[in-house]
């Protein structure tokens, strides 16, 4: 369900803002190696990042959603510095993100890290289909 969560939002923006998104023409494009970076490298490395930053924000703000809300609000101005646009993707795909590892955490202690991880790669399959057969 997180997936689905992380994953339409994010979608539709893609579809609107496709025109300011780097193309072939504007930026390297390499679809093979853009996709293993976004459904393997990023999924593994960012969910490695965000466990450790997420305890850390857990010990500046108390509950489930202020933690979530300021994990998602670094990750954003990290995408954005790239893409300014892409900041509003980022904030919400983190923001589920953030909250599925709190959920799944309490529940699967020894291998939330993995829902963590597939969670993320489906959020960024759509968008990576779309610009690697060039739809967008």
């Amino acid at each position: 369900m997180a997936a689905i969560v992380a994953i339409l939002p994010p979608f539709v923006l893609l579809l609107i803002l496709g025109d300011r998104i780097p193309s072939p023409e504007t930026a390297s494009h390499h679809p093979i190696i853009d996709s293993i970076t976004t459904l393997i490298a990023a999924p593994l490395f960012e969910s490695a990042l965000l466990v450790p930053m997420m305890v850390m924000a857990e010990r500046i703000v108390r509950g489930r959603i202020a933690p979530s809300l300021l994990c998602a609000s670094i990750w954003a101005a990290l995408h954005g510095m790239i893409i300014p646009a892409q900041a509003i993707v980022a904030f919400w795909a983190f923001l589920i993100f953030s909250l599925t590892l709190l959920h799944w955490r309490e529940r699967l202690p020894n291998s939330y890290y993995w829902v963590l991880v597939l969670t993320h790669f489906f959020a960024n399959l759509p968008s990576t289909i779309l610009l690697a057969f060039d739809l967008v």
